[in-house]
């Protein structure tokens, strides 16, 4: 399984996490989970649930790396990846990154 680390830090009506989340289950080929970690902020609308969705609310920044480092201690996969939260995916991309 692929874990994928999104940390975002104070952008409340920033419209692009949920499509990046969306594009990377849709685009995934085999199981991966998504943690979020809003860093200082909380979303407006909040993201939509999934399965192998969590979702982190630190109330005060604590920066990127520690957002980082927070997500890669919940994450459970073999595999670890970050990325912004304004990014999109080839389809089969975790795959490929297990290859």
């Amino acid at each position: 399984m692929l874990s994928v680390i999104i940390p975002s830090r104070n952008t409340s009506d920033w419209k692009f996490t949920q499509k990046t989340v969306d594009d990377l289950f849709s685009k995934a080929l085999g199981e991966i989970e998504v943690i979020v970690i809003l860093d200082g902020y909380t979303l407006n609308p909040p993201l939509i649930e999934h399965k192998n969705l969590t979702v982190v609310y630190n109330v005060e920044s604590k920066g990127m790396r520690p957002a980082i480092n927070q997500g890669i201690a919940l994450a459970k996969g073999k595999y670890i990846m970050k990325c912004d939260d304004h990014c999109a995916f080839a389809e089969g991309y975790d795959v490929a990154l297990a290859n």
